[in-house]
């Protein structure tokens, strides 16, 4: 991730070599199959942060197959910084012996044409023949890295967390280590992934990205896998995919006798126009919060169940806010519009230790 930043055109060929890896994986070293929702018009958003700067939105989707090759399409927005306001589209064209049912984090890996496209393009530009087996070996290979480190709860989503080493194959490698959070439900499996890259191109760089929203250009929902421990039961949704869909507003509001924002009290708003049948469940979770907190990280120490009609607010439910970034004191309100996360209100963020 830092290694786009001189130009729109580098930026374009950084974003098929470094982007994609943050996304490679298979079956041989994951203990359960994550991409089931991974179909034709399946999409999913995530927020990148790198080297601590939270400055644009990577949405992968699954395009339609072409002549019976698969295609994913990586999109880059610029939301702040140098760039802000410009974007990039990559579209992989995959082999025809590659499923990405079976292993859809490595579709890079497979990748037999790659057109790219920018707001300074007027169309698409074919990459050439030589220099695409530098994009695939490019590409780290997650089913041989990856190793099981638990089960975790990240974004409201029961996820499944690995840690991962790789160096990669080019002429000049650069050493990944990381972690992964995958949930099946997910477009591309992926919730959460973080990694220090090491090259002897340059510094050590870290980044991390994080699930903002999911969707279907198809109309419909990627189908949901089958229900497994801590999963809400049928016609039910977790508070943070109510969150994610915008289907509810956050009124959040910090104990004034708690110490560094320890405590917080949340209302949760129904903004569907149907019924509402949720499940907040205990543990942790987190919410893309936009500025000034970016993320906001809690604990229920208590799981609830919430039935809210149109437009209805709950009871406040209690929470423990976590992270060293947090409301300090202060009202606030969350909510996500268009896939993106929208704060208002008053407080004093800051960082804090733990209490």
């Amino acid at each position: 991730m830092h290694r786009f930043a001189a130009s729109l055109a580098a930026a374009a060929l950084v974003f098929a070599s470094v982007a994609p890896e943050a996304f490679a994986g298979g079956k041989g070293g994951y203990r359960a199959d994550y991409f089931g929702a991974t179909i034709p018009g399946a999409w999913s958003r995530y927020s990148m942060t790198s080297d601590g700067r939270t400055e644009s939105a990577y949405t992968y989707r699954r395009l339609p197959d072409d002549k019976g090759q698969a295609q994913v399409e990586l999109k880059v927005e610029f939301t702040a910084g140098q760039f802000e306001g410009t974007w990039s589209t990559n579209r992989y064209v995959l082999s025809k012996d590659f499923r990405l049912d079976d292993d859809a984090l490595s579709f890079s890996r497979h990748c037999t044409r790659l057109l790219m496209q920018s707001d300074k393009m007027d169309k698409a530009m074919e990459m050439d023949a030589a220099t695409l087996p530098n994009i695939v070996a490019a590409a780290i290979d997650y089913a041989a890295s990856v190793k099981f480190a638990g089960t975790e709860t990240v974004e409201g989503r029961d996820c499944d967390h690995y840690t991962y080493h790789y160096v990669s194959s080019e002429k000049n490698p650069t050493t990944y280590d990381g972690e992964l959070w995958m949930n099946a439900s997910v477009p591309f499996g992926l919730v959460r992934e973080s990694a220090t890259l090491k090259s002897e191109a340059g510094p050590a760089s870290k980044y991390s990205m994080t699930l903002a929203a999911t969707g279907s250009d198809s109309g419909g929902p990627p189908p949901a896998p089958s229900a497994g421990p801590g999963r809400p039961a049928e016609g039910t949704l977790s508070l943070a995919e109510a969150y994610i869909q915008g289907l509810v507003e956050l009124d959040v509001r910090v104990d004034p006798d708690s110490k560094h924002g320890a405590r917080l009290f949340i209302a949760v708003v129904s903004k569907s126009e149907a019924p509402l049948h949720l499940a907040a469940t205990a543990g942790a979770m987190s919410f893309a919060a936009g500025m000034p907190l970016e993320t906001l990280k809690i604990r229920l120490p208590k799981a609830a169940t919430l039935d809210l009609r149109p437009g209805e607010k709950s009871p406040e439910l209690t929470a423990e806010q976590e992270g060293s970034r947090r409301a300090l004191e202060g009202k606030f309100t969350l909510v996500v519009y268009g896939g993106e996360p929208l704060f208002a209100g008053s407080v004093t963020a800051g960082t804090a230790d733990r209490p």
